[in-house]
């Protein structure tokens, strides 16, 4: 695969600039990713397993609230925890689920997920997600790119 380009957020409008953005992974939904939320996957879990320890011990303990940028919605409740037996994360359920409507992603379906780490923003940094189907998308038209479906942080 050396020398194909890495695929890109182009579906995803009006997310930050800023920190550094990375590719993770690429996935066919499964019934547990579409019902009990999100299991972050390959790359991902090297990839996080390096940001600041006080960072981790936070997703580890309660939970990490998280922005996650999507074509249809942004939103800002979504909660990032690690997997009880500490090998991989997962978003909780309940954001998820606006997500996973908004966006009308369903079970078989192919996603590419990117993290955006901006280490200057905040105390121990600002960790963002941006996810989006791979293939032809169009918008729900129900979905307002660039509306929040919650606005508690940024």
């Amino acid at each position: 695969m050396a020398g194909v380009p890495l695929p890109q957020p182009d579906k995803i409008l009006n997310y930050p600039q800023n920190g550094e953005l990375k590719y993770l992974f690429r996935k066919k939904l499964t019934g547990s990713d579409v019902k009990r939320g999100l299991a972050l996957t390959a790359y991902s879990n090297y990839h996080l397993r390096n940001l600041p320890r006080p960072l981790l011990d936070v997703i580890a303990r309660d939970g990490l609230m998280v922005w996650c940028y999507t074509p249809a919605v942004h939103h800002s409740g979504i909660v990032l925890k690690d997997n009880p037996d500490m090998t991989s994360f997962r978003f909780q359920k309940s954001a998820w689920d606006e997500i996973v409507v908004a966006n009308r992603f369903h079970v078989g379906q192919e996603i590419d997920c990117w993290c955006l780490y901006d280490a200057e923003d905040g105390l121990h940094g600002n960790l963002r997600f941006l996810i989006q189907p791979v293939g032809d998308y169009v918008v729900p038209q129900e979905a307002t790119s660039g509306e929040t479906a919650t606005s508690s942080q940024s």
